[in-house]
């Protein structure tokens, strides 16, 4: 799960509380800043984290 800390829109608490309910395997990665800071300049780092958590957990595509 990736959470923007500052998020006002999702609001990070809500998204804290859905990953420690959540089971594994499970991964959280805070970014500072707000919710749009996904799409900006953490947008190719989140995009690297998705990927590198699916090949781990799922497998590489054939």
């Amino acid at each position: 799960m990736v959470v923007a800390g500052q998020d006002m829109l999702t609001h990070s608490d809500l998204a804290f509380a859905a990953c420690e309910r959540a089971l594994h395997p499970k991964g959280l990665e805070v970014l500072h800043g707000d919710h749009f800071v996904v799409y900006g300049k953490e947008g190719e780092r989140v995009l690297a984290l998705m990927t590198a958590f699916f090949h781990e957990h799922l497998g590489a595509a054939a």
